[in-house]
């Protein structure tokens, strides 16, 4: 049984390295012109108290609209060694820039990451990446791109497995069940491999994240997530955070007291407070709000001060939770702002809809993991079935007290092809 304490929201105070990324902002191009839009100097922020109160909140199309990408670097173009796209699924593009001289560093700071969570030093890896298109990173350990072919993952898998100590695969929540389920279908027993499936791109529910690992066995599923412009591994849920999420679950008393009404517990993340600070613009009763990051890595390229990301969150404040597995600061986050319908006041967001389908085995092994909500003509429900799959009347009866329709793949009209080269939209808003 968990215990609780619920504190006062928890600002950790802003280090000083903010004020440094505000200073190597305020001298490039694209800030230069947002300073401008908001009538302030270069020299206006000279202390933490000047930086919460005038440093303007900046969002991607403050930046990425117009800026060409020598407007976001002190280093030239011709420094460049790669970059890290979005999927542009907002409308608006992005991007983060390397530079060749940050190489090493990327590559350190993947590799320290590996050593930490996987043991990577002592247990040889071998790193699938099976992200979407165009998120690459470097690592010293050997990293074999596939991009979302599950099915080229899977033969890596059943070809590579006996040669290394253990398999990482680095992908999204979509692609991992897809690759999980074909895998088990064509002869691969996940639970007696040594993989871990490292998830994020977008949000899960900790139902998914329990049927997944009902699948590859406990302790292989690992969340986390990153913003293409800032870092792709910011926020991170080992298992032990993965475990306590599900604790939450479980006690309604509990998430009610941490986080207010809701159906689906947040993810929850921990961070590392030196290496960016965080805050929520405009919360609710509840806490939750605008998540707000500045990078306080003095390597990045483009330094982005107060940063929307477009993402809904709340800081867990120090001992609100206690006997939590790690040391880190934690973060709650419930998805893409906006992404929710109304219904009988309340708010149903695809985190919802996610808990409440993964709930029940029966159904989760036959669906793509598409749904779609809309509020048109009071709240509908759909949720893409499988090839050739077809749902017993119990399943049916399950999915209609949720309020969901089971739809056949085919007769699926929002995103029947099931491209998982860009980021699904659940929501007509």
């Amino acid at each position: 049984m968990i215990q609780y304490i619920i504190m006062n929201q928890d600002y950790r105070p802003l280090p000083e390295a903010a004020i440094k990324a505000w200073k190597r902002a305020a001298v490039l191009p694209f800030y230069k012109k947002i300073l401008a839009k908001n009538g302030l100097e270069p020299t206006s922020i000279k202390t933490a108290e000047d930086f919460l109160k005038l440093a303007p909140i900046i969002s991607k199309e403050d930046i990425f609209l117009d800026a060409m990408p020598e407007d976001l670097s002190a280093e030239p173009v011709s420094e460049l060694a790669s970059a890290i796209v979005s999927s542009g699924t907002s409308g608006t593009f992005s991007y983060g820039l390397i530079m060749k001289k940050d190489l090493g560093r990327q590559r350190e700071a993947i590799d320290s990451m590996l050593n930490y969570f996987f043991q990577a030093d002592k247990i040889k890896p071998l790193i699938i990446n099976a992200l979407p298109m165009g998120v690459s990173f470097f690592s010293s350990y050997p990293v074999i791109p596939t991009s979302v072919r599950t099915d080229i993952a899977n033969q890596i898998v059943k070809k590579f497995a006996k040669h290394f100590g253990q398999i990482i695969v680095i992908t999204d929540p979509h692609v991992a069940k897809k690759m999980i389920e074909e895998g088990l279908e064509t002869g691969i027993d996940w639970t007696a491999l040594k993989i871990s499936f490292v998830i994020g791109g977008a949000g899960t529910s900790s139902s998914f994240e329990s049927y997944l690992q009902s699948l590859v066995g406990a302790g292989k599923i690992f969340c986390t997530m990153g913003i293409t412009e800032i870092g792709l591994n910011l926020f991170y849920a080992a298992p032990e955070l993965i475990g306590l999420r599900s604790e939450i679950q479980k006690n309604p008393e509990v998430l009610e007291k941490l986080f207010g009404q809701r159906i689906a517990c947040p993810e929850i993340f921990a961070y590392d407070p030196q290496r960016v600070f965080v805050e929520i613009k405009n919360p609710d009763a509840n806490g939750f709000g605008n998540i707000v990051l500045t990078s306080l890595d003095e390597n990045n390229p483009t330094p982005l001060p107060r940063y929307d990301t477009g993402d809904f969150g709340k800081i867990i404040p120090d001992g609100a939770i206690p006997q939590v597995p790690v040391e880190m600061p934690l973060i709650a986050v419930v998805g893409r702002v906006g992404d929710w319908l109304i219904s009988d006041n309340r708010q149903i967001g695809p985190d919802t809809i996610k808990e409440l389908l993964y709930q029940n085995s029966s159904i989760a092994g036959k669906i793509t993991d598409h749904f779609f909500m809309s509020n048109k003509n009071g709240l509908e429900i759909s949720v893409q079935l499988k090839k050739n799959a077809s749902l017993s009347a119990s399943d049916k009866e399950k999915l209609a007290k949720l309020s969901i329709i089971g739809v056949q793949y085919e007769n699926y009209n929002h995103a029947m092809t099931l491209d998982y080269e860009i980021k699904w939209k659940h929501v007509d808003r």
